[in-house]
């Protein structure tokens, strides 16, 4: 769970939440009323996701089911609660504006489990149980 940024939410008395069995992200006031909902369609994310500026960044772990090992890509949301980047995974299609389901587009990731983002915007995703791989750093052009 993370305090979400004024910018982005209008108060820091809401929380941005990924439920990783359900593939939602929930934005919950501090009095526990529900205030936003979002449906991913198949995909799992990890602990945490990462306000930079207008955009939401996650790891996700697993796509297609949550049975599919090594199958993990980050996503990118902006201030509209669109997906606009999947590095490691497909390409975000919406149909009549619902974002279609996405997986890994081969093997740029492991088991993406973090992401984390210096001053120049460069993303760096740890990964877990990934044969002790190195964080890999995405340089922003």
């Amino acid at each position: 769970m993370i305090l979400a940024r004024p910018d982005i939410l209008g108060t820091f008395e809401r929380v941005l939440d990924p439920l990783i069995i359900d593939d939602i992200f929930y934005r919950i006031c501090l009095n526990y009323a529900l205030f936003w909902k979002w449906v991913w369609p198949i995909c799992y994310f990890n602990c945490r996701p990462v306000i930079n500026g207008k955009n939401v960044y996650s790891a996700v772990f697993r796509s297609e089911n949550n049975q599919n090992l090594r199958s993990g890509y980050i996503t990118t949301i902006d201030e509209n609660n669109r997906v606009v980047s999947t590095p490691g995974g497909t390409e975000p299609v919406y149909i009549n504006d619902i974002l279609q389901p996405q997986k890994q587009d081969g093997s740029t990731f492991i088991h993406p489990h973090d992401v984390c983002i210096d001053m120049d915007e460069n993303l760096y995703i740890p990964q877990w149980n990934s044969d002790k791989t190195y964080p890999l750093m995405l340089e922003r052009i």
